[in-house]
């Protein structure tokens, strides 16, 4: 049988003729404007060039709005998290305070003695004077505040005294934001213990020193 082979050379007629050779150039010219269609032709003054470029200008544009709006939306919600979560420590914070003014009290009243429970703090509540009221009822301060009663109040005197700092943490918030008031409840016996001593320092601004140059002006 015969076949037919589709890599026969063209015809010597073929390559004279003019229509076959206007196809043969028809395919690289359309490729080569099909190429120029997806890049900038680097001639200033081409239009084709001025359209690249304001297309690329508003494509890198919209994209960099978007960028920014991103990052605008995460700190707005990194902001919001943050103020929810002081507004959300604040009960804790107060009731922090209320504690550790009943424990002062306490030891001011059993000649320096630590409390032993909960149970001796109510008694200091309920004698009235004021003495952790700011923290809310007793039950709020007891549900939201953790004490440690195993401590020795000498130790944290002598602690106090040496160290320039809060060496201690025997009252906490029991659960959620840790938020304080007044450099916080271990701070409040810091300074007690040292003013038993004869240290007075200030007490710190609700946010704490801003550096230890204002403080050095408050003790002055």
């Amino acid at each position: 049988m015969l076949g037919v082979s589709n890599d026969e050379p063209p015809l010597e007629n073929d390559r004279d003729n003019p229509m076959v050779e206007s196809r043969a150039q028809e395919g690289p010219t359309q490729r080569s404007k099909s190429k120029e269609g997806r890049r900038c032709v680097a001639t200033s003054a081409s239009p084709a060039f001025l359209g690249c470029m304001t297309r690329l200008v508003r494509r890198w544009g919209l994209a960099l709005l978007a960028l920014l709006l991103v990052v605008i939306v995460w700190f707005g919600i990194g902001l919001y998290r943050h103020r929810a979560g002081i507004i959300a420590g604040l009960p804790g914070a107060y009731a922090q305070w209320g504690a550790a003014e009943l424990v002062i009290h306490y030891m001011k009243t059993h000649e320096g003695k630590w409390p032993p429970d909960w149970e001796a703090l109510r008694e200091t509540y309920q004698s009235g004077n004021g003495q952790g009221h700011i923290g809310g009822t007793f039950r709020d301060i007891k549900t939201l505040v953790v004490i440690d009663f195993n401590v020795d109040p000498e130790e944290l005197r002598r602690e106090s005294i040496a160290s320039d700092r809060v060496a201690f943490r025997v009252i906490d918030i029991r659960s959620g934001p840790r938020v304080t008031i007044g450099g916080g409840p271990n701070a409040m016996l810091r300074r007690y213990f040292r003013k038993e001593a004869g240290i007075i320092e200030p007490s710190p601004p609700q946010g704490g020193w801003d550096s230890l140059r204002e403080k050095g002006i408050a003790d002055s």
